[in-house]
């Protein structure tokens, strides 16, 4: 009886997935016939444009918590021990919204709470603040809105950007201006000059190279003179980054070295470019400065450097005020 139970849900749920999607189709065709009307009116333009996503948010939301029903019933009828239908890995492995919902899953568990990390931003606060300008900030790579709360409770003016439509659905329902697309697209649409800071707040790790550089380059462009950017990451000198946390993530590419970091902001054009250190792991053992003279005991102190230094880099750079 169980098993019918939970495969009627399933039908029921394929079917709401079907309705969806014939919906997401429906969105684009609308999106086509805009594009191709030309709409000069401007005001009535943003407004289309703006029911527009509010739509594709809401199909987005929906997808997910069918997902999250899904995964829900077969966790509990997989912890009682009845059987039920699995949709094959080759489906969920075509279905961006499983991508999503796993990323999601992810950030949940291994990153801390949205709470835990928004207090270890909050230090970030004041490099903002010195920046004078009513200009907004960008938070690229978003993800569940902590930055911009922040940014919210000191009534600082900003926008959010994110790839992952989960993310940016919850960041929508919190009241936050966010917009689903990728960085660079963002970046490139922009104006010169038009944003006080640019952050990008455990995203750069995942970035291929080439990304990378345009993103710096892209950055540097849209900011004011004197504006600030800042980019934490995981720290590539440390040991325990590099043969551990690092690869709790399946989407990182690359640690990325602090002097790294340091020689491309320089390369493009920032100045007062620094990189500070935080979080170092906790360990029950540490060898004090004053303990030491002898070869084994040097050996450590160099070795405590790789290993308690802080686990996050963050990249500090300005765009010249002159430039």
């Amino acid at each position: 009886m169980a098993t019918l139970k939970a495969r009627n849900v399933e039908r029921e749920l394929r079917r709401l997935s079907d309705a969806i999607e014939a919906i997401g189709r429906r969105l684009d065709e609308v999106d086509r016939r805009f594009q191709v009307a030309q709409i000069e009116d401007d005001g009535f333009r943003r407004l289309v444009t703006g029911q527009w996503l509010l739509l594709s948010g809401d199909v987005d939301a929906i997808r997910q918590g069918a997902f999250n029903i899904r995964r829900s019933l077969a966790s509990r009828d997989i912890r009682k021990g009845e059987e039920v239908d699995v949709p094959e890995a080759e489906a969920l492995t075509d279905d961006p919204v499983f991508w999503e919902a796993i990323y999601t899953e992810i950030e949940s568990q291994l990153r801390g709470s949205p709470e835990v990390v928004a207090e270890l931003q909050r230090r970030y606060l004041g490099l903002i603040a010195e920046v004078e300008s009513d200009l907004p900030v960008v938070d690229l790579g978003c993800g569940r809105g902590e930055f911009l709360s922040l940014l919210e409770e000191e009534g600082i003016d900003a926008v959010g950007v994110d790839a992952n439509g989960t993310f940016v659905a919850s960041c929508r329902d919190q009241g936050f201006v966010v917009e689903h697309e990728d960085l660079l697209q963002y970046l490139e649409a922009q104006p010169d000059r038009s944003h006080r800071a640019v952050v990008l707040f455990q995203v750069l790790e995942h970035l291929p190279f080439a990304v990378l550089l345009k993103t710096i380059a892209e950055a540097h462009r849209i900011l004011i003179p004197g504006g600030v950017f800042l980019g934490e990451t995981p720290n590539g000198a440390s040991l325990v980054v590099g043969g551990s946390t690092f690869w709790l993530d399946h989407t990182h590419v690359q640690p990325l070295h602090p002097a790294l970091l340091k020689v491309l902001a320089d390369y493009f054009g920032f100045e007062r470019v620094r990189v500070d250190l935080f979080n170092p792991p906790e360990v029950p053992w540490r060898l004090e400065a004053e303990q030491g003279g002898t070869p084994v005991t040097d050996a450590v102190h160099g070795l405590q450097g790789y290993v308690l230094n802080g686990q996050d880099a963050l990249l500090v750079a300005y765009r010249p005020a002159d430039g």
